[in-house]
Formats: structure tokens, sequence, C-alpha cells
């Protein structure tokens, strides 16, 4: 994957999609969601119409797995608003 061009993929990494529940925390509260998206940069999110995502705002993603039992917990930063989605980039 790469870095494409005019109106072409800009994605670093693949994206895999995807539907699965997750918990939103922005260090307020937890908020519920739907992870459409996921790559190894990060996620397309369909959070709950409690959220108010703004940009730059910062956040942790619990994420279950799909094939076993446990969660991951991700920390981002919404980089972009689009619809009812957000666009999470992973912080490192």
């Amino acid at each position: 994957m790469g870095y494409d061009t005019l109106f072409g993929e800009r994605r670093l990494h693949e994206r895999k999609s995807c539907a699965l529940s997750i918990t939103i925390d922005d260090y307020d509260r937890h908020y519920s969601g739907y992870l459409l998206n996921l790559s190894r940069g990060g996620a397309l999110i369909e959070p709950s119409s409690y959220f108010k995502a703004t940009i730059g705002q910062e956040l942790t993603l619990t994420i279950p797995f799909a094939t076993k039992k446990g969660v991951t917990m991700i920390k981002g930063k919404v980089t972009r608003k689009r619809g009812d989605g957000v666009v999470i980039a992973f912080l490192k």
C-alpha cells in the first residue's frame, strides 16, 4: 500500500471492513459505537449520536477481538468527520 496521487488512495495501510460494537472513551465519558473499517494506522467509526467529535480530540477505542475472547484498547485522534462517521488516526 502506498500514498497514491491525485484523488487516489492516500492510506499507508490496507483497510479491512468490519462491523463490531466498540466503546469510545473521551476521558470524560464512555460512548457506544460501531467500528466500520480498520487498518494499522486508523479506523472509521460510527459513534452514538451522543458523542460529539471534534477534530484533534484524543480518545481511546475499546475493540473486541473478532475471533477470540478479550479486547484491545487503542489511543487515537479524530482527524475527520464524514456523514455519520468519524475518522480516527491511531497514536503511537
